[in-house]
């Protein structure tokens, strides 16, 4: 169903495309009006959006921190409007988690679906201002085909640190949109309201991420500069224009501040949100951004493919333009402008996030599409022209569908029946069975997750606790005080630390667990009490509501039954790579740790280990150019601390003969009950004729689901 979806919306596509191009010549045809909104295009891009798309929706686990982060702030802001008093969106201005409503108030559960869903609409957006933009300058056939590469690349990438709904999504939205409507404006000589509302929405990008104000400032300048070189009136009238962008772009910063401030919250925007992101900027070095930047990008090679393709855009339109003798027009500028900028803002913090690329895919586009100006139908109708466009057309979606047919099925293929039923970790579960109407979650370590699956709001102004266990000048003096300040305010009915083994980004204890804040862990032991160590998490909850232990118990029984029923849930998902025992490589976009066999992997357990769940595979170099290979008996054994090893599975992969033994494999293997100091055994032999010259076995990751220690039982 997934190829067939993808492939008729790209027939839609490029059907759509040539009868722009067949309608480009005729000046008095409605499709090719600038002011007149292009319906067809705009559904039909959309369809290609979803038909590539949908099953990245239907994924229950985080792609990002960031992604649950946004989610736990907009459950947060619905329950507690007053942003800054009860949320602090650390990178995130307050506008990301107010996205998240206006879809949710129309009946779309607030969780990962909503957050994809909400993130492929502002892309969606985000096009269709910058087709107007365009087609005003260029044409509508030359504006569709130079976006054509932005929307193929949004539809067929598959990495989750872009496809998660980001802090980047609505900027990059406001961003095209605003310059949309000064567009609009400068076709009635810079009057009317949408001068107006061009600055006020710029004005709203800092507000969604303050990396963003950058964008906001050179958008205002470039439009101000247009004024003053466009508008044939008096220096009077140009700076009255001027003005009034300023005023506008100025407005939501004038309100929000002053809000703000009247509500006694001035003090934490500056210190949460300004002071904390300019320090952010500083704490990497550029060069090492670029670095990391550049090798997540070649992984899947879905970002050189499309900055391939803009850079020939962009040298076949200059040379075409240099040919007929064309000056650069106001297009042309703004998209060296405004993609210097992005390119800027991208590499600034020197992080190498690839989510921070999408502030690039649609100034680039404006570049390309003004350098193909000279292709546009403003000299009429041209086979040569129509032929140019065609070819543009037709590389630009080959090599992006292309080097996407080369990648594997995205991981949730096959799983979406499990995807449907949103499962959550144990802990979540007994927490969803536990709560009652008004109750809040407090979560000490990165694990913002928790509030998506419980769908309960924050106690504490932050989802996640970088700024109060990593050590910073406001740590102790600011971030820990007020941390444990909304913890005493709201008391929450639950609290949990999820630093542990396995845990995301903090898993030891001794470093990062909340014992490390002396204050809190005694404020939770005189308030609190520790239900379950889940080994990953540890559940306390508040004493008055321990009164009724067998309501616990049944809490706990029922979420044990339900996972053992269906033990793929989130929690059960990968955590562990090799990288520490043998050198790693890559193979269909993922690190793995090669096992020709005849291999062992030696992998010490803690003793409550109960399920394992493995990624392993052939790379398919070793049968997708000679036929041949005898396969891989990959197996695991536990290992007692007396020496006795028990084999738990095995299974024979021969993926030169079985195509379902083709790709990345996932195996669910149960434990047996261990003691400390045992064991983990994964193994790799040859197949059933002997020789392994052609099997070039590998693993990837591994997770563990652990046993509870149920601990209230232990203290009554």
């Amino acid at each position: 169903m997934y190829p067939l979806l993808a492939g008729a919306s790209l027939v839609l596509l490029l059907g759509r495309f040539w009868q722009l191009a067949r309608w480009s010549g005729r000046r008095g045809d409605a499709e090719a009006q600038p002011g007149r909104i292009d319906w067809r295009s705009g559904v039909v891009v959309f369809l290609v959006l979803l038909a590539w798309r949908w099953p990245f929706l239907l994924d229950p686990n985080q792609f990002n921190p960031d992604e649950s982060q946004l989610i736990a702030g907009a459950i947060t802001v619905e329950h507690k409007p007053d942003f800054w008093r009860s949320l602090d969106g650390t990178t995130s201005g307050p506008l990301n988690a107010l996205g998240l409503l206006p879809t949710h108030w129309l009946g779309v559960p607030q969780d990962y679906f909503n957050a994809r869903l909400t993130g492929l609409l502002l892309m969606w957006v985000a096009w269709a201002a910058s087709f107007g933009l365009l087609r005003r300058w260029v044409g509508a056939v030359v504006a569709f085909t130079a976006l054509l590469p932005a929307v193929v690349f949004l539809g067929v990438v598959t990495e989750g640190d872009i496809l998660h709904y980001s802090s980047e999504h609505l900027s990059v939205a406001l961003s095209c949109v605003g310059v949309w409507l000064l567009a609009v404006a400068g076709d009635r000589k810079f009057r009317g309201w949408s001068w107006w509302w061009g600055g006020f929405v710029i004005g709203l990008l800092p507000w969604a991420k303050l990396q963003a104000g950058p964008l906001a400032a050179m958008l205002s300048a470039w439009a101000c500069g247009w004024v003053i070189l466009g508008l044939a009136e008096s220096g009077r009238a140009q700076l009255i224009r001027c003005g009034v962008l300023a005023v506008a772009v100025l407005t939501p910063t004038i309100f929000l501040v002053g809000l703000y401030v009247i509500a006694g919250q001035g003090a934490h925007f500056l210190a949460s949100y300004v002071e904390s992101n300019v320090g952010y900027t500083q704490q990497h070095r550029v060069g090492i951004g670029i670095k990391l930047m550049i090798h997540h990008a070649k992984q899947t090679g879905s970002i050189p493919i499309f900055l391939g393709i803009q850079l020939g855009l962009l040298v076949v339109g200059g040379l075409v333009a240099l040919k007929q003798r064309m000056r650069p027009g106001l297009g042309f500028t703004l998209g060296i402008v405004a993609t210097a900028t992005a390119f800027i803002i991208v590499i600034l913090p020197g992080r190498g996030f690839l989510h921070y690329f999408l502030f690039l895919v649609f100034p680039i586009s404006w570049w390309s599409g003004a350098a193909m100006r000279s292709l546009g139908d403003r000299g009429g109708r041209s086979t040569n022209r129509v032929r140019a466009l065609v070819g543009v057309a037709f590389v630009a979606v080959a090599l992006q569908v292309g080097g996407r047919l080369l990648q594997p099925g995205p991981d949730m293929f096959g799983r979406f029946a499990w995807s449907w039923q949103q499962p959550r970790s144990e802990v979540a579960e007994v927490v969803r069975m536990l709560k009652e109407p008004g109750d809040s979650l407090a979560v000490w370590g990165w694990a913002s997750d928790l509030h998506v699956q419980t769908g309960l709001p924050q106690a504490t102004r932050e989802a996640h606790t970088q700024r109060q266990v990593e050590a910073g000048p406001q740590r102790d003096s600011y971030y820990r005080p007020r941390y444990l300040m909304d913890l005493m305010e709201d008391r929450p009915a639950f609290f949990i630390d999820s630093v542990g083994h396995g845990a995301w980004h903090y898993f030891l204890r001794g470093d990062a667990g909340h014992e490390t804040f002396p204050q809190l862990a005694e404020y939770l032991g005189e308030n609190y009490v520790l239900v379950a160590d889940f080994h990953r998490e540890r559940l306390y909850l508040r004493k008055d509501r321990m009164a009724d232990k067998a309501k616990i118990v049944a809490a706990f029984a029922r979420a044990a039954a339900k996972w053992v029923d269906d033990p793929w849930n989130g929690d059960a998902a990968p955590e562990f790579s090799f990288t520490e025992l043998r050198p790693l490589r890559m193979v269909e976009g993922l690190q793995v740790a090669m096992m020709e066999p005849p291999e062992r992997i030696f992998w010490p357990l803690i003793g409550t280990e109960r399920l394992m769940v493995l990624e392993f595979g052939h790379d398919p170099k070793s049968y997708a150019l000679s036929g041949r290979g005898n396969g891989t008996l990959f197996s695991v054994a536990v290992e007692h601390p007396n020496g006795e090893a028990e084999l738990r599975w095995s299974r024979h992969l021969n993926p030169a003969e079985k195509v379902e033994d083709r790709g990345r494999q996932k195996a669910k293997i149960r434990l047996p009950p261990m003691e400390p100091g045992s064991r983990l055994i994964i193994k790799t032999d040859p197949g059933p004729k002997g020789g392994n010259g052609m099997d070039r076995a590998y693993v990837a990751r591994m997770g563990f689901r652990y046993r509870p220690d149920l601990k209230f039982l232990d203290a009554d």
